[in-house]
């Protein structure tokens, strides 16, 4: 896996690097800087010329080819988790912000010299304004290269990437450097592999999978009509999509997806809205008895775990009344972070890993909030069935252990699946919709059959 750290000068990459280095197992991790190179020492001296730029260009590229060449890739390979401080985007970042009109042709010649490198799976934006960088840069006795201007036009490009490239991750890097690091390490963590193992992966077949998955959900018969089933298409008659009444319906119903099968257990959910809103309401909820709870509501609904379900009824109610005046869609909308929402979202009864990462993009999905970003920090919520389908499918293999628990490779099914839809531009919360119905729909056998039959 790939990781890029980006951001102007200040902006604390250097120190979250130091602490990895630091704190991260080394056999998992491969670390690469700018100057790594036989010609980091000259790139230095070239780098202070700055009218040197045709020797700039050269070299900071021969630099970061031998590095990529003698470190990344062979780390690749290992499946390592290999992270850049300062990747291609920095190079494209700052020929953005030159003030050199004469030298137009940069930009062009910077973004073709850098294509043969790999994009990566994450990009960690810190960000900091300019003014905060030049303060910081001077308080550790460092030069200020660049003015304010110039930094504020390197920030607008990585913003503008925030924007459009799904695989950016907005960090506020004016925070305390131990809240920056525990950002960056809890999502780090997730692709982590803590596990020794043989396992071998397949990514060309990986590749083939997600792209059969991405079709099939357009253009597939059970696709298209399974896809009703998704929660984002949950709305009870006479309710406007993305209004507050249906935020108030979402909240409610999604933490019980896991308890019986979710087509039958919304359609309940939908006539019981369509019957008594108001239990729906957490303003009238809160003023029921347990008893009227679970008689008017959790019996009608026929939950697998009814006890569960009452307390979560219950416990939710309080929760947003406590925290968001009363109304889920402030809840929803508190944040333009969805890694910020996502955590507030879990301290919910019943919202575990994989049903907050459900809500929140049908949130982001159903424009609740059309400002929000950063969903590439809601990772692929991989569970059990899809470690299981990866091995199905022949992506995952073990030769020397045909007696695995397949609970062990969750992570490496997340961290894969991800990347194989970075490979092929694939928009991944797509594959993980595909993925969901296969699931609850029982079709993995069918599933495995297409794979095959297409790797011939």
């Amino acid at each position: 896996m790939l990781v890029a750290f980006e951001g102007i000068d200040g902006a604390c990459k250097t120190t979250v690097m130091k602490l990895l280095k630091q704190r991260k197992n080394v056999s998992q991790y491969e670390f690469c800087e700018m100057f790594e190179s036989p010609l980091g020492g000259a790139l230095h001296e070239i780098l202070e010329n700055k009218g040197a730029n045709l020797a700039k260009k050269y070299s900071l590229a021969a630099d970061w080819a031998w590095i990529y060449e003698n470190k990344t890739i062979p780390a690749l390979k290992a499946n390592k988790i290999v992270i850049w401080n300062h990747y291609a985007d920095y190079a494209l970042a700052y020929r953005y912000a030159e003030e050199n009109s004469e030298d137009s042709d940069t930009h062009d010649f910077v973004h073709k010299i850098n294509i043969p490198f790999k994009k990566p799976d994450l990009t960690f934006y810190f960000h900091i304004d300019e003014q905060t960088s030049r303060k910081r840069t001077s308080s550790q006795n460092r030069k200020c290269l660049h003015t304010t201007e110039f930094l504020r036009r390197v920030n607008k490009f990585y913003e503008n990437k925030v924007q459009v490239d799904s695989t950016y991750i907005e960090i506020d890097a004016s925070q305390p450097i131990e809240q920056v690091y525990e950002f960056v390490n809890s999502i780090l963590q997730t692709f982590e592999f803590h596990k020794s193992s043989l396992l071998k992966i397949n990514h060309a077949r990986a590749d083939m999978l997600v792209r059969l998955l991405n079709k099939q959900y357009y253009n597939d018969s059970f696709f298209l009509g399974a896809q009703a089933n998704l929660i984002g298409n949950q709305v009870p008659k006479g309710v406007e999509k993305s209004s507050k009444f249906h935020a108030r319906f979402l909240y409610y119903i999604a933490c019980n997806d896991h308890g019986l099968k979710s087509n039958n257990m919304y359609e309940k959910a939908k006539r019981l809205y369509e019957e008594h809103s108001e239990y729906f309401d957490p303003n009238t909820i809160i003023n029921l008895s347990e008893d009227d709870i679970f008689n008017a509501i959790v019996k009608r609904l026929g939950a697998r775990y009814p006890n569960a379900l009452l307390r979560s009824w219950i416990e939710n109610t309080n929760f947003i009344i406590q925290n968001y005046g009363g109304e889920p869609i402030n809840l929803f909308t508190s944040t333009n972070d969805a890694y910020e929402l996502l955590k507030n979202i879990k301290k919910l009864r019943g919202y575990g890993p994989k049903i907050s990462g459900m809500l929140v993009r049908a949130i982001h999905g159903l424009k609740f909030n059309p400002a929000l970003k950063n969903m590439a920090a809601v990772l692929v919520p991989v569970d059990i069935h899809d470690a299981r389908i990866l091995f199905k499918t022949g992506v995952f293999s073990v030769p020397e252990s045909p007696k695995f628990d397949y609970y062990d490779y969750v992570l490496p099914a997340q961290k894969e699946l991800l990347s194989a839809c970075n490979r092929n531009r694939l928009d991944w919360t797509i594959v993980d919709k595909a993925l969901w119905l296969i699931g609850s729909h029982n079709k993995t056998d069918s599933l495995v059959r297409a794979v095959m039959k297409a790797n011939g």
